[in-house]
């Protein structure tokens, strides 16, 4: 067995460090807690290991006798004080479960553009010792209204629920969870000809959409795999077509058509 590697420390890990790493997997692995019994025993030989490996040394592969376990698999020597090290071990486990108990609820507001790329964000939470800063994960595609709970990284141990809101966009409008709708304008000249016109996406792409001769006003095109994406699916972008006149029409042409509409 390598001590170390079960406990998940270096080597070269401090006697706090060692404490520290062997009641965080105590506390997982405690079968009073649903956990299994080997594996508590096995990282209590490993502590054991690191820090007294002279009782090691001298007994070889066999359990020393020195040694006993509890129904729940916690090692104790004979002789010793068997109540400091369960009040110890319990009442870390009690402070850490009153901890785990409270929950911290921020409202955290986000743009369309955090939506569609996720990534981490810095949070301000207020505790007894002052104001303290944890990042947080925002999940790709999160729903306005979302509240998502975070184990343990509040200032105390507690867990941290984010209530993500979504601000409204200027551009771009949420038709469900992965689909967006926007407005483009589109000249008459190209309604009536068709052609391509230009359309920035949300995630800023600069992308073109094809006009069919004889578009009517006011009909939606869909872009296909250009909105937002979550851990299941790829969303599209809904474009409506808004008709605009051109800002220079020439007369002749505004006469040509007179002369057409009249006949």
């Amino acid at each position: 067995m390598d001590p170390y590697s079960v406990l998940g420390v270096p080597r070269n890990a401090s006697q706090e460090e060692v404490k520290k790493a062997f009641k965080k997997l105590a506390m997982k692995h405690h079968p009073d807690r649903g956990g299994d019994e080997t594996k508590f025993k096995e990282i209590n030989e490993a502590y054991e290991r690191i820090t007294s490996p002279e009782k090691f040394r001298q007994q070889g592969p066999h359990f020393d006798s020195d040694f006993d376990f509890t129904p729940g698999g916690f090692s104790f020597r004979r002789g010793g004080n068997m109540e400091d090290i369960f009040s110890e071990f319990f009442d870390f486990h009690n402070r850490q479960g009153q901890r785990r108990s409270a929950t911290v609820q921020v409202t955290l507001w986000i743009t369309l553009e955090d939506v569609a790329l996720g990534g981490e964000r810095p949070v301000s939470l207020q505790s007894n010792t002052g104001i303290n800063t944890v990042k947080i994960s925002i999940p790709r595609g999160v729903v306005d209204n979302t509240q998502v709970r975070y184990q343990g990284i509040g200032p105390d141990g507690q867990d941290v629920i984010i209530v993500f809101r979504v601000r409204p966009h200027t551009v771009f409008d949420r038709l469900r969870a992965v689909d967006l709708a926007r407005n483009v304008d589109v000249d008459f000249w190209t309604l009536i000809l068709g052609g391509v016109v230009p359309v920035k996406t949300l995630s800023g792409k600069q992308l073109s959409l094809r006009i069919p001769p004889k578009t009517k006003p006011g009909i939606t095109m869909k872009m296909a795999g250009q909105g937002i994406q979550n851990s299941r699916q790829q969303g599209d972008l809904y474009v409506k077509i808004n008709a605009v006149l051109p800002e220079d029409i020439n007369e002749d042409i505004v006469e040509l058509l007179s002369r057409n509409r009249s006949q």
